[in-house]
């Protein structure tokens, strides 16, 4: 969870938390985008950069499993409403989703080749 935390989530099928979580990153990128414009400084200093990465690294990997079990357990009661779930039923609520990584994969591809296209496109 620490190194590829929206991987993991998407691995683990907490969708919600994971575009939470990438909506917090997206939002603090656009904090510091406009932070570093205020400030007419050439780029964000690289030790406050490196502390916020490794910030929300160590964030995913300390409260990830805490919010995978709020997720299994969500789940679980869910199955529970319905009666007694069957070993069938708790295989199709919990497992993981490999497509979703692979999925998660090809969107930061793509939005990667984007933003090197883009940069090419308008050097600064």
């Amino acid at each position: 969870a620490f190194l590829f935390g929206p991987y993991w989530m998407l691995y683990r099928r907490m969708y919600r938390t994971c575009g939470a979580w990438m909506g917090a990153v997206i939002l603090w990128g656009i904090t510091e985008a406009l932070g570093v414009a205020l400030l007419n400084l050439p780029q964000p200093p690289v030790l406050f950069d490196r502390a916020i990465n490794l910030g929300i690294g160590a964030t995913c990997g300390g409260v990830g499993p805490y919010w995978y079990y709020l997720e299994t357990r969500r789940r679980y009661l869910l199955l529970l409403t319905d009666g007694t779930p069957t070993p069938a039923a708790l295989e199709r609520a919990g497992g993981v989703s490999r497509r979703a990584v692979w999925v998660g994969i090809v969107i930061t591809v793509a939005l990667t080749v984007l933003y090197v296209i883009g940069t090419a496109a308008n050097p600064a």
